[in-house]
């Protein structure tokens, strides 16, 4: 389809459900820059087309209806993986010990000095 000005493609676009990837032709740096920046999609292809899908080193997903995530290489490893958050209680008094069990007496001195607020 032929677009009389880039505003009208750029309409085109962000009126209908993200795409997976979006494809620019034109030399200008403003013209790029403009379509990047108005546009929203998995990937933005500068004067070519498919090269995204083939450079491992880049993330490859959509956004919203074209697909969720972000898939190749490392990014697919982050993607389907859960990051455990891990956390171990220091022993040598370093963490405040007023918060570390058993309770009992810190809370009632804690209930004293309440008290006399």
């Amino acid at each position: 389809m032929a677009y009389g000005a880039a505003a009208d493609s750029t309409a085109y676009i962000n009126a209908h459900p993200r795409p997976l990837a979006a494809y620019y032709f034109g030399d200008t740096a403003e013209g790029q820059a403009a379509f990047t920046q108005q546009t929203t999609s998995g990937a933005l292809v500068i004067n070519d087309v498919m090269t995204h899908a083939s450079v491992e080193e880049l993330p490859f997903g959509g956004v919203g209806a074209s697909g969720m995530g972000a898939y190749h290489g490392v990014h697919g490893f982050r993607q389907f993986s859960h990051r455990k958050a891990v956390v171990v209680q220091a022993k040598d008094g370093a963490s405040n010990p007023r918060l570390r069990a058993p309770y009992g007496e810190k809370l009632e001195s804690l209930d004293g000095a309440l008290a006399m607020l």
